[in-house]
């Protein structure tokens, strides 16, 4: 019986397996997504740039392609003087749901003129329990203040979240390597984005995370695959942890029919 019992487990651990390879290899690809959200290059056309586009991009989260981890939102709301950028994580109907209740946001402040973030807040939110965290950037006097905390910075540090829109906003050419210097946590890293490669209206592009202390090893690496126009939407994200793979899937765009306010 417990034979039995082990075979039946090894069946059912190497059916997930081969699940998951197809899913990500075939389901999970950015063609896909770009079919699925009914982008053509009409559309793309007609798309303004990431600045001045009120809308929300809805991602679904997936540990080793086929756990659900939950909903990633990156939502854009331009303004007359600032352009705001959130991105907020959210394990609702999730598999990490059942043990805790958990969300997670940032926020950059982009100014019009310059196209540089002037604030950055980071939120969290576990079990009811909210923690919040607010930069604000004195480009004038080149500091980073967090509270009574201040940072010497250089004039075009930004924070993670700024340094991955400025990235979209980026003509790449293929192999050439683009470092962007941002702050977190009080430490400067650089996000070294490379473009691998351009097929079909979609890019393919690389982006290492490192400590700008080059003695770290402090950071990670991701893919991701984005339209290669204008409106650069990204459309999958795919990267190793230390504790597994993981993907992100673009699900929907919500559009504000409104325009900026």
């Amino acid at each position: 019986m417990l034979r039995k019992i082990k075979i039946l487990l090894a069946g059912l651990i190497l059916f997930l397996v081969v699940f998951g390879i197809i899913k990500d290899k075939i389901f999970d690809t950015a063609q896909n997504c770009k079919k699925k959200m009914g982008i053509s290059s009409s559309y793309l056309s007609r798309e303004a740039n990431i600045f001045e586009t009120p809308r929300t991009l809805v991602y679904r989260l997936y540990f080793w392609s086929i756990i659900p981890m939950g909903e990633l939102k990156i939502s854009t709301k331009p303004g007359d003087s600032n352009t705001v950028f959130t991105a907020e994580a959210d394990s609702a109907k999730s598999f990490v749901e059942r043990f805790i209740a958990a969300k997670a946001s940032v926020e950059s402040n982009f100014s019009t003129k310059g196209r540089l973030p002037y604030k950055y807040i980071e939120r969290t939110e576990v079990n009811g329990k909210i923690k919040e965290k607010e930069v604000i950037y004195d480009r004038e006097v080149l500091l980073a203040i967090q509270g009574k905390k201040k940072i010497r910075i250089a004039k075009d540090t930004i924070d993670p979240l700024g340094a991955f829109i400025q990235m979209l906003t980026l003509s790449l050419e293929k192999g050439k390597v683009v470092v962007i210097p941002f702050m977190s946590g009080g430490d400067l890293y650089n996000f070294k984005v490379t473009s691998l490669n351009v097929n079909e209206g979609i890019e393919e592009v690389l982006i290492d995370i490192k400590r700008a202390n080059l003695t770290s090893s402090h950071g990670g690496s991701l893919h991701v695959w984005l339209t290669n126009d204008n409106s650069r939407v990204p459309l999958v994200f795919k990267s190793w942890t230390p504790v597994g793979y993981a993907s992100v899937v673009l699900d929907r765009i919500v559009t504000d029919k409104r325009g900026p306010q």
